[in-house]
């Protein structure tokens, strides 16, 4: 991509299930990915813990399939954070910022650790890192179906990109979505206006996205998750290492269940 603000790179993705052994070090950086629809949650025992510490914005009115993404989104969270760092689920503590991003009370790391959270219809991702970071999921999408993103949310450069390719073909709607992934990773390490305000200013600018500011380099990485999602990680830094884990379905089912006889 042609960004200034951005240094991409290719990374080599190769996902692994051994986690439990991994710890995070500076300069690290891991993301988690799970099948929201093999996943099997008892839904109640997570409103008791979203109300308690986890009230992000409309997730209650939310509509059913968003409501369980959303859960299955935290308790990845919440137990990832749990193995990683060794602690009982019921022992760890999180901050939100007035954009509902997460930021690590309990337990205290040597190292800064930074969360950044996505989902789409059928994949909950996690990125944790010692750097700032925003991760961003999309089913593969075709451009036509949302021609006010491509007219009024791309800058122009990307907009002229992907309408020179074949109308239709996957190959168009790999770009778009790569864009569209680049877009909202870079807005949650970086966005501080309403998502509305951040587009119209990348539509404006052309080639120049807004919202880093002074000579932060920030390093893109994209990768594809499954035959249907695609993801964009940005990071403040470049990482010296990128690991990428699968986490089975069992795995909270089985952490959900000790943590009930705990009393979460």
């Amino acid at each position: 991509m042609e960004l200034s603000e951005i240094t991409w790179h290719a990374p080599q993705v190769s996902w692994a299930r051994d986690y439990e052994e991994y710890g995070p070090d500076c300069g690290k950086t891991s993301v988690f990915a799970l099948k929201i629809p093999d996943c099997q949650l008892p839904e109640m025992t997570w409103l008791k813990k979203l109300n308690s510490e986890d009230r992000l914005s409309g997730l209650l009115n939310s509509g059913e399939k968003f409501h369980r993404q959303r859960l299955v989104s935290l308790a990845l969270r919440y137990y990832v954070t749990s193995v990683i760092f060794r602690v009982p689920v019921q022992d760890i503590s999180f901050h939100y910022s007035h954009r509902g991003k997460p930021r690590l009370v309990q337990p205290v790391t040597l190292c800064p650790v930074y969360f950044s959270q996505s989902h789409s219809d059928t994949c909950a991702l996690l990125a944790l890192s010692t750097f700032p970071c925003g991760v961003d999921v999309e089913k593969i999408r075709y451009p036509e179906n949302y021609p006010n993103v491509l007219s009024r949310g791309f800058p122009r450069a990307w907009t002229s990109k992907v309408r020179s390719m074949q109308d239709g073909s996957p190959e168009q709607a790999r770009c778009f979505t790569a864009y569209w992934t680049t877009l909202e990773s870079y807005f949650k390490i970086t966005g501080n206006v309403p998502m509305f305000r951040f587009l119209r200013e990348q539509c404006r600018d052309g080639e120049t996205l807004c919202g880093g500011g002074g000579n932060m380099n920030y390093h893109g990485y994209h990768f594809d998750v499954d035959s249907e999602n695609m993801a964009c990680l940005t990071l403040s830094g470049e990482a010296s290492e990128i690991l990428f884990f699968r986490v089975s379905p069992s795995f909270l089912e089985e952490k959900t269940n000790v943590a009930l006889q705990e009393g979460l």
